[in-house]
């Protein structure tokens, strides 16, 4: 005969020793959570990972609940699936998200329960006595995780498993249960009975850490949608004194870092997501007299770490440009850039950089020269 015990009390109306009192996985009080509603948990506190990186640099991070893959679903505000699992957030960004994974762990690790799986109405258990299991087999299921992230076969055999698992689950000895409010941790349980002796009115009822944890995921899912953005440009000009050693056409240079941002919108609050950089250079010949053909003109640019790129164009004579040649920094242009100015792209900022042009006679005689620095933030 089975006698079923209230949680909180013991026989005599005493503390339960929460070390014996061993509750199977699932009991009719406590069934297998749905696939369903696992997903969803997963989703929201993506959300929240998502908001808290976007709300701190400005990055995106998707699914980051999820180890081993970088899902996108929206972008430009369009719905865009996409799966990566290169990464490629900042480092910044990789630090709040790990902070926050760490915070939505520790709940599930002595609750039972994050965020999204509080509000899902799941919680993650021993198999064997029902409770949380602690913050060490909490981050190993997270990393094992990776395994059932291979094709999604993982996440998809927890819809088929008769118990529900997903590879970690049967690898850490877990389940995951319908409960509002699991049996806690051990340590869990002390503490409340510390608190219920010592402070009992700091007690708070269930439904009031129900609706924090509602109203934190429904805020979360809604910073998750982009609901505008839009690219700001910055154009600093780069002063560079025109050096001529021959009496030649080209005798006057513009030479501009332009700094591009995208400004994501979510919630009324704009975040810069990416800025790429890129020079302009453009030689003008004196009295409007186009270079002779073969003549050449070129931009160089080197950080103070060494980095270096350069462009350079052949002029056609007869006032325009080709066989023109577009350097790269760490980024991609999708064209070569035809015409009198040239063009460098760079994903790093420019700030600092030395920055070196010069026209060439088709002789190979130098007809002008003009070095510069690209200014920096304080002294623009």
């Amino acid at each position: 005969m089975t006698q079923t015990i209230p949680r909180g009390s013991g026989m005599a109306g005493g503390p339960v020793d929460m070390e014996n009192d061993l509750d199977p996985p699932f009991t009719p009080e406590r069934q297998r959570a749905s696939w369903g509603a696992r997903v969803i948990a997963v989703l929201l506190d993506s959300a929240i990972v998502s908001s808290v990186a976007f709300l701190a640099t400005g990055a995106s991070v998707p699914l980051a609940a999820i180890p081993g893959l970088d899902v996108t679903l929206f972008v430009d505000g369009e719905l865009r699936p996409s799966l990566d699992t290169s990464g490629g957030t900042s480092g910044g960004a990789q630090a709040w998200t790990g902070g926050t994974l760490l915070v939505l762990g520790l709940f599930q690790a002595y609750t039972g329960q994050s965020v999204g799986k509080r509000v899902c109405g799941i919680a993650v258990v021993d198999d064997r006595t029902g409770r949380p299991v602690g913050l060490l087999r909490t981050v190993l299921r997270f990393v094992a995780h990776v395994l059932d992230s291979i094709l999604l076969v993982g996440y998809v055999r927890a819809a088929f498993n008769a118990e529900g698992r997903t590879f970690a689950d049967s690898l850490l000895s877990t389940v995951a249960v319908r409960a509002t409010a699991p049996v806690p941790h051990p340590w869990v349980a002390r503490l409340a009975t510390a608190r219920d002796d010592l402070a009992p009115s700091l007690r708070w009822p269930t439904a009031v850490t129900g609706g924090v944890a509602l109203v934190v995921c429904a805020g979360a899912a809604a910073m998750s949608l982009v609901q505008g953005a839009a690219e700001d440009e910055r154009h600093h000009a780069v002063p560079c004194p025109v050096d001529v050693h021959v009496d030649g056409p080209g005798d006057v240079v513009e030479i501009t870092a332009v700094e591009t941002r995208t400004i994501e919108s979510r919630l009324g609050i704009d975040r810069v997501t990416d800025t790429s950089w890129h020079l302009e250079g453009r030689w003008e010949p004196a009295l409007d007299r186009a270079l002779p053909a073969g003549s050449t003109t070129e931009i160089d640019v080197r950080s103070p770490t060494g980095t270096y790129a350069s462009a350079s164009a052949t002029a056609d004579g007869a006032g325009g440009y080709s066989e023109t040649y577009s350097a790269v920094i760490g980024g991609e242009t999708d064209d070569d850039y035809v015409g009198v100015d040239l063009w460098i792209e760079s994903n790093e900022p420019l700030a600092g950089w030395i920055v070196t042009s010069q026209v060439t006679a088709p002789d190979g005689v130098v007809q002008a020269t003009c070095t510069g620095r690209v200014p920096g933030a304080s002294e623009r």
